[in-house]
């Protein structure tokens, strides 16, 4: 499934939208495996925010959108 039809599928609209995304979620929305973003948050190109005694990592969506818009080109994704 294309980038874009995944975050679409996400979110409707913008409020909808989560406010953080979880790793998997980011890595299907970027086409990326997890290890990836594990990768990229160590060395500063996606800085992951860290929650619970865990540290799960998750992901702020207008984050990803630079990533995209970075290494793609304009991106296709819409805020609404």
């Amino acid at each position: 499934m294309p980038r874009d039809t995944v975050y679409k599928n996400m979110s409707k609209s913008k409020t909808s939208l989560p406010k953080l995304l979880t790793i998997r979620q980011a890595a299907e929305i970027l086409n990326v495996h997890v290890e990836t973003l594990r990768r990229w948050d160590e060395s500063g190109k996606l800085k992951a925010t860290r929650i619970n005694e865990r540290g799960d990592r998750r992901y702020k969506p207008e984050d990803l959108e630079k990533i995209i818009r970075n290494n793609y080109g304009t991106s296709n994704i819409k805020s609404q």
